[in-house]
């Protein structure tokens, strides 16, 4: 999505009034009105922009009180569901750990604000074939099994992402650092809790595996922003140290900042960021909620060493095609311990890829349209962030 430098600082101002409830005096003609609008959906950030537009007595369009609508129905019927669900795990004597923004929606004064497209739940590995049992039986279908996580849907939009790791396998760098999760974690109750501490780590983790892979939006500045104005005393030097060991920390230190300026200092009209902070939030604005086929081929591409870059396209599209035998099976755990066979699933793989995946030709698109000046951005993003590979591919 390219974007102009007005239409940006008019949707960070609109953002800071939705999260603050700050009115800020500017107007917007219709064309920039609905630019807005599909920045706000790009962003899973409709409802603050629903909220930033009372705020600032602009007159809301008929498609966006609509969507708001729905989205507040969608909110309280998610809610139901998942009170429903853990009662019943805790009735079957299972461990779980809501994740994500169930958990995230209980920090912000109004919850609407906190719109989320999944239900995400952590379990023990052999607790998840009864935990599937469960939601079977409160009227869900199996959507798919395997991987991180497997994925049960209810109509008209309930989905459910069963958690069996944190952080996919395919990123060995994150992955590692949550072996030892269970160890950590308040198991007091069936319903399984972080402290304030583990779990601003994880919000910190989860945003930088997408920031580091395809980019990551703006979503969750304000979840740092209305964490930070609940919490109290947090041990930030335990946190710090932690994000440490997964290479993190700058990037922490970084959006923290650009929270916190956003949102907590009075409102400047060049929002008092460095050059280096605007360039990350810039980023931030042209990823969406969870990045972009755009940023991610850029990103692969900007790994291979050859000076040649249509040699480099051609090598990441490869790894895109035959992915590492680690990264296959967190994609298809029968094959672990079964490596000879690896080519029959290469095979299901570009099957899958060529006649099932509707991303295909728009990921192939996006390899082959990367820049010198793409790969440049995603330099210039890494030395700011200091973010390092967190995967092989």
């Amino acid at each position: 999505m390219v974007l102009n430098s007005t239409i940006e600082d008019n949707f960070i101002k609109l953002y800071i009034s939705g999260v603050t409830n700050l009115k800020i005096d500017f107007t917007l003609n219709d064309d920039e009105i609905n630019q807005i609008i599909n920045l706000a959906k790009f962003h899973s950030l409709e409802t603050v922009i629903y909220q930033a537009f009372k705020i600032n007595d602009i007159k809301i369009p008929a498609k966006l009180e609509k969507e708001y609508q729905f989205l507040l129905f969608k909110m309280f019927t998610q809610d139901a569901e998942l009170e429903s669900i853990s009662n019943a795990f805790t009735n079957h004597k299972i461990y779980h750990l809501p994740l994500k923004g169930s958990v995230l929606r209980k920090y912000y004064p109004n919850p609407i604000l906190r719109i989320m497209a999944d239900l995400d739940i952590l379990f023990h590995e052999e607790d998840l074939k009864q935990a599937g049992m469960i939601v079977k039986e409160l009227g869900y279908e199996v959507e798919h099994l395997g991987g991180n996580h497997d994925v049960y849907f209810k109509k008209p939009y309930m989905n459910i992402e069963l958690h069996r790791a944190l952080i996919s396998s395919s990123y060995e760098l994150l992955y590692n650092y949550y072996l030892d999760i269970w160890n950590r974690l308040d198991t007091s109750n069936y319903l399984v809790k972080m402290n304030k501490e583990d779990f601003l780590i994880y919000l910190i983790l989860h945003a930088g595996k997408h920031f580091a892979t395809s980019g990551a939006g703006l979503r969750f500045l304000m979840d740092l922003h209305f964490f930070f104005l609940k919490e109290k005393d947090i041990d930030m030097r335990y946190v710090m140290d932690e994000l440490k060991k997964t290479n993190f920390d700058t990037f922490a230190e970084i959006v923290i900042t650009i929270s916190k300026k956003l949102f907590d200092e009075l409102y400047h009209d060049d929002f008092n960021l460095s050059d280096d902070e605007r360039y990350v939030l810039s980023y931030l604005i042209s990823s969406g909620t969870y990045g972009t086929y755009d940023n991610s081929a850029a990103i692969g591409v900007s790994k291979e060493n050859n000076e040649n870059i249509k040699s480099n396209k051609i090598k990441y599209f490869f790894k895109r095609v035959f992915p590492s035998y680690k990264t296959m099976v967190s994609i298809y755990p029968k094959l672990k311990r079964r490596k000879l066979l690896l080519p029959i699933y290469y095979l299901m793989r570009i099957c899958r890829v060529i006649f099932k995946s509707k991303s295909y030709k728009q990921q192939l698109n996006s390899i082959n349209n990367v820049q010198e000046e793409d790969l440049e951005r995603i330099k210039r993003i890494k030395e700011i962030t200091k973010v390092r590979s967190i995967s092989d591919e």
